[in-house]
Order: structure tokens, then sequence, then C-alpha cells
């Protein structure tokens, strides 16, 4: 029997031809499993003039020849966790590990500074600006999510946190000399401190122009405001 989807929409006779029949439901299961999940990840939001800084930092590094793919300004973020295609049915759990993570936990200043990249100079795949300021306190949120996303069934993060922030990707190998002086000349910069306040769930769509993300749900860590009024 056809799934009601085969039906025209005056409710007549299947019009999938029978020797279709299989596949035309193959692809509609397909296709259901496919819209049913979501790419998500968790991370912590930058201020614009932290990404613009960021953004300027690549510029100045392009004119070394190194051919990287920059990350755009609306896109730059402090990844915490990703979490890859999710079913949208994990969302209430998701956001529940988040909560619980953040509960009681202060905000934090932190601040970018230094370049490097990943897995290193000499093979890079990633280039990025160095984190720090409260970076202990940034590991121990992580560390807090992965605790309680494992406890809500999800597999815990195999390899060990590294803060930083992406500013470009390589297209193709990147010459390991240009790259180490750019890194060494312009590794020096220093933007101003930013406060966390707060780990964000988005939503990833990747589509021809770039990636698209979607704020879903916020968790709030204590502001100093906040912990100086309870305590009175």
């Amino acid at each position: 029997m056809l799934a009601p989807c085969s039906r025209n929409l005056q409710g007549g006779k299947p019009f999938v031809r029978p020797f279709f029949k299989i596949r035309v439901l193959r692809l509609l299961n397909l296709e259901r499993d496919f819209l049913s999940t979501l790419r998500l990840f968790i991370a912590v939001n930058l201020p614009q003039s932290i990404c613009q800084g960021l953004a300027g930092l690549g510029r100045q590094m392009e004119a070394f020849g190194l051919g990287l793919r920059w990350v755009k300004p609306n896109a730059m973020h402090l990844t915490l966790r990703f979490l890859g295609c999710v079913e949208e049915d994990c969302l209430p759990a998701i956001k529940g590990a988040m909560d619980k993570a953040a509960f009681g936990r202060e905000a934090f200043w932190l601040e970018a500074r230094g370049l490097g990249a990943f897995p290193g100079a000499g093979n890079a795949r990633v280039v990025w600006a160095g984190v720090h300021g409260g970076v202990e306190a940034l590991k121990g949120l992580a560390a807090s999510l992965d605790d309680a996303l494992e406890q809500a069934g999800f597999a815990r993060e195999n390899r060990p946190f590294k803060a930083h922030l992406t500013i470009g990707r390589a297209k193709a190998r990147p010459n390991p000399r240009a790259l180490a002086e750019a890194i060494a000349k312009l590794g020096h910069y220093c933007l101003p401190p930013f406060l966390v306040d707060e780990a964000i769930l988005y939503q990833s769509e990747l589509k021809p122009s770039g990636p698209v993300y979607t704020a879903l749900h916020r968790a709030k860590l204590k502001t100093a405001s906040e912990l100086l009024e309870a305590q009175k």
C-alpha cells in the first residue's frame, strides 16, 4: 500500500507507476528523515567589534598570499560543543542539559590574543585566534555541558576542549613559511575583553552563500549584578 503522500490532492488512485513505487517510497523516507534532523552546535557569541577586529586581522594575513577562506564576521563564534545532525525531538533534552550546565555559573571575561594553526603551520587546515582571560571558567562550562549532555543520552566529546576562534580555513595547503611569517608578525594584536554571559544553541543551515546560524536556545550565566542582588 502506498503512503498517503503518493495520492493526488483529490484522494484518487495512486499516480506513481508500479515499478517506481519502491524507489519513490525510499526517497520519501530519506527526505522525511533528513527534514526531521537539525545541524546543531553550542557556542559563545562574539560582539560585533570583536568579529570586525578578527576579520580585519584576516585581511592583513591575506597580504602574505595564504589563499585561505576567511570566516565572515557574522559567522564567527566560539564553539563549546558541536552536536552534528540531531533529530528535532531531541531539542528539549539539549536545552535542559544546557540550562543544567549553566545553572549557578558566573559570567566571565575573555579576550582574543595570539594566532596559530591546526594542526600546525606546516600543514594548516585552520587558522585561529587565541583565547585568554577566563579560560578556566570557559573550560569548566564546556566540561559541564559535556557531563549534562552525556546524562541526556549524548556521547561524550572524544577530543579535549581547546579554546580558539576560527578565522580562516585552508582551501589548499598554504605556504608554511608565509603562514609562519604572518603568525609571527601579526600575532601580537590585542582586542578589548568581552563578557561571556550565556551559551547559545545554534542551528546551522548550509547555503551556497555560506552557513546561516539561527539561535534556538540561550542558557544564561549569572552576571555580577545578579550575584550581588542574590546576596542581599
